[in-house]
């Protein structure tokens, strides 16, 4: 698989693509021309493309970490869109308000994505092709619910769909994902808790005439857990661990009718620490992460140091 991104110099597959921390292994469609992402339901995008904090681990050349934003928590609310390509739908609302009588509010967000290429061709492009079978579908959703005092939880998940139909041949391939995150903030306290468990999963099928099914599919899942520690001169402490998983397999019928499945996994554990000070215009970000990948049965120490420069010429 290819993200379709080369940063610094490394291969396409050597970037951590996360959605609200999903692993994300086909973030694009049609070969990169359109986005898997809604973006009217992203709130912001990370490109860290060097010197990335100990948190991150398993990729080498950058990390992509996009946030979506919770659902409108006063009132309901919706939008749709439509050009010659796609049209995209949102809509949001509060659950449950926040009151006096009520600490805790409940919002949502449900955001779709539906190509509309192999309908608009006809119109569009009758004069330069007979059709164009390609069609993809992108659904996302979550739900928030967040406390008076800072704590807050997220549900979420994806479903992203494209499929191509060629004569008497059908090649589909899916991107699916869910997950929780969370943050506590204890009372009284200068400590923030954090974690999150994800799965993720990408999956292709080709049928062709007269040839059974083949398919192949890479899944994996991360359960990580961080304590924060907010210290004088807005300098942070934090650390933790992250466990994380993936599997492979590779699955068709041969002439003979006889089913092979060739499947191979992993599970890696990560420690990581990391220290954030501030100095005049300057950030600086030392950090150590310990690696254990469990298919290699073998240890990495990583140490990591990432400096910032706020530079403003207003």
């Amino acid at each position: 698989f290819s993200t379709g991104l080369v940063i610094r110099g490394g291969n396409t597959d050597q970037n951590l693509i996360l959605l609200d921390g999903i692993t994300v292994y086909n973030p694009s469609h049609l070969g990169g021309l359109f986005s898997n992402f809604i973006v009217d339901a992203v709130k912001e995008a990370e490109l860290i493309k060097g010197g990335y904090n100990a948190e991150y681990g398993g990729r080498l050349s950058a990390v992509v970490d996009i946030t979506t934003r919770d659902g409108n928590k006063k009132r309901m609310a919706g939008k749709i869109s439509v050009n010659p390509f796609i049209t995209k739908a949102i809509i949001e609302g509060p659950l449950v308000k926040m009151s006096p009588e009520n600490e805790t509010s409940v919002s949502y967000i449900l955001a779709s994505k539906q190509s509309i290429i192999d309908g608009a061709d006809q119109v569009l492009y009758k004069n330069f092709v007979d059709s164009l079978p390609y069609n993809f579908t992108d659904l996302y959703g979550k739900i928030s619910i967040n406390a008076k005092n800072g704590s807050k939880m997220n549900l979420f998940g994806f479903n992203f769909n494209d499929g191509i139909q060629f004569q008497q041949n059908d090649l589909s391939w899916n991107t699916l994902g869910y997950g929780l995150n969370y943050i506590l903030i204890p009372g009284n306290s200068t400590t923030k808790i954090d974690g999150s468990f994800t799965y993720s999963k990408y999956g292709t099928d080709l049928l062709e005439e007269g040839l059974n099914t083949r398919s192949s599919d890479i899944s994996g899942f991360n359960f990580n857990i961080g304590f924060t520690y907010y210290l004088a001169n807005d300098e942070e402490f934090k650390y933790g661990f992250d466990v994380s998983g993936e599997q492979m397999e590779y699955y068709f019928l041969n002439p003979y009718n006889i089913s092979m499945n060739l499947p191979n996994n992993t599970t890696d554990i990560g420690l990581f620490f990391k220290y954030k000070m501030k100095r005049g215009k300057s950030i600086i970000e030392p950090g150590l992460r310990i690696q254990r990948f469990g298919k290699l049965q073998a240890n990495s120490l990583e140490p990591r140091l990432g400096y910032k420069l706020n530079i403003n010429f207003l």
